[in-house]
């Protein structure tokens, strides 16, 4: 046993149960810090200058391209490692040190230079703020992967908490002393570690094995190496997207466009993709464990794929039909010319959803080179839609460019992964995710113009309609999945019992 599992609590003592612990803690930290980030940014808003924003977003858009190579992306392989197979965490303590100091002084001598040009002196400092952060976030992020790997989400999520009122509370103090810019990159970008980095050293006592000061054995590290190789990779060509989209679109559609363009993204964002989000977070940690067992992995991970579908499925249809509903009752009036554009977001956003449900599934396969081509080939699609926008300049074509490019990658990531999950996925995984979804969509668009004009009352009809049709269709035609999944899920057997559902054989609880 190492020193890190003696000294961490209890784990539970079944999988099963530990995902679901994960699972509630996961959520209650989403919803505190989403509670409390909005409240900050109410008030942040209000005491922060605009051009302060501007210094901090400018620093952050630079430090994100440096965090591209973070040591995170080489300590993440120690989730790879299957069974109970120990990761060699003094290696990743090693090489996360060297690479940590070289992206901090890659960032002083940004700053240096920032110094020299007048017109970016004023970013200078906060170059040299973000450096300290670079250099000292090694503890914390392979105190990070150790809590993953080991499924204690309830600490993990404790530390998070802590990070994010030690972060709030300083951006919100130091802002009202009139530091704003410097509030801002201190808060997001340099204390979020300290409690990580505390827990690991000082609380949990870790310490590396002796000689860990000497080279690192690269050639032992070669597995991580590689890993965190196509997690840089990958992270390059995402930071790329984004930098050609940021420098085609304002151009093409101007700033009001891109606006309305943020909002639809975010309501699928928001919504489905959160919790899609949540659900990937808690159970991808445990897939690589049960590399050893084939059978049992084709098991979880096909059960992993269907449960994601079925959040990303029902909420993109509804959205395509009573998205206007939703944006009216969230963004008010002032947003409705952003309706046209709430249905090809959500399928976008279902594309983006589906991809990285295989994704997963192939990442926890350790098939490095078929993630790395899904990364290509979802750039390379991105450039009909922003061949698009520059052809007819208008929002709505391209959200619809940007929704069908997505479908290539979407395809070829559940193709791919296909292998890897339970034999008939396609009849047993798709058809019932999506036949209750589209039915419940195609009910709901002939009933409601019904149902008024009140926003808030079209959107309560709305989703009592389409949740009854939705699970009508799911118990009806699909109850073995429906009762796959209660025997799986916390509180499960209560809904079995609610929705008349014999009950099913042994779940998997080891």
């Amino acid at each position: 046993m190492t020193q890190a599992e003696r000294e961490a609590p209890a784990a539970p003592k079944t999988l099963r149960s530990a995902l679901a612990v994960g699972l509630f803690w996961n959520a209650s930290y989403q919803v505190f810090s989403t509670l409390l980030q909005f409240g900050a940014m109410l008030v942040l808003v209000r005491v922060i200058p605009p051009v302060e924003y501007g210094r901090a977003a400018s620093v952050v858009a630079f430090l994100k391209v440096l965090n591209s190579a973070s040591c995170a992306r080489f300590m993440s392989q120690g989730l790879q490692v299957p069974g109970e197979e120990e990761p060699d965490w003094t290696a990743h303590w090693q090489v996360g040190l060297v690479l940590q100091l070289v992206l901090g002084l890659v960032c002083l001598l940004a700053a240096a230079g920032a110094w020299s040009l007048p017109e970016y002196r004023a970013l200078s400092p906060l170059l040299a703020l973000g450096a300290v952060g670079l250099c000292i976030d090694a503890p914390a992020q392979l105190n990070l992967v150790m809590l993953q790997r080991d499924l204690n989400f309830a600490r993990l999520r404790l530390l998070a908490a802590c990070a994010t009122l030690l972060a709030t509370g300083t951006t919100l103090g130091l802002a009202f002393l009139g530091l704003g810019a410097f509030a801002l990159v201190l808060g997001g970008n340099v204390l979020l570690s300290i409690p990580f980095g505390i827990d690991l050293l000082v609380v949990r006592r870790w310490r590396p094995k002796s000689g860990w000061f000497r080279k690192p054995n690269w050639r032992a590290y070669r597995p991580a190496l590689a890993f965190g190789g196509q997690q840089v990779l990958s992270g390059f060509l995402q930071a790329g997207q984004a930098a050609v989209t940021a420098g085609v679109l304002p151009s093409a559609l101007g700033f009001y466009a891109i606006g309305l363009i943020n909002r639809a993204d975010g309501l699928f964002s928001s919504t489905a993709l959160r919790i899609s989000g949540l659900i990937s977070e808690t159970v991808y940690p445990a897939l690589p464990k049960l590399l050893d067992d084939e059978e049992r992995f084709r098991r979880a991970a096909g059960l992993f794929v269907k449960l994601l579908l079925l959040v990303l499925f029902p909420g993109a249809a509804f959205l395509v039909v009573a998205g206007s509903d939703l944006s009216r009752v969230l963004y008010g009036a002032r947003w409705i010319a952003a309706d046209p554009l709430l249905g090809p977001a959500a399928l976008a956003g279902l594309a983006l959803g589906l991809t990285a449900a295989g994704y997963r599934v192939l990442l926890a396969r350790s098939h490095l080179r078929a993630c790395l081509g899904l990364d290509f080939l979802k750039a390379l699609c991105l450039l009909p839609a922003l061949c698009g926008v520059l052809w007819w300049r208008e929002a709505e074509p391209y959200l619809w460019l940007l929704a069908l490019g997505g479908l290539p990658p979407a395809w070829a990531a559940l193709r791919m992964a296909s292998p890897s999950l339970a034999p008939g996925w396609l009849q047993g995984t798709l058809v019932p995710t999506l036949l209750p979804a589209a039915t419940a969509a195609a009910v709901l668009a002939v009933v409601v113009d019904d149902l008024g004009h009140d926003p808030f009352l079209r959107l309560g009809g709305a989703v009592c309609i389409y949740c009854a049709v939705w699970l009508i269709v799911l118990r009806t035609l699909f109850a073995s999945t429906l009762r796959e999944l209660c025997s799986r899920a916390p509180g499960g057997s209560l809904v079995q019992r609610a929705l008349f559902l014999r009950g099913s054989g042994e779940a998997d609880a080891h």
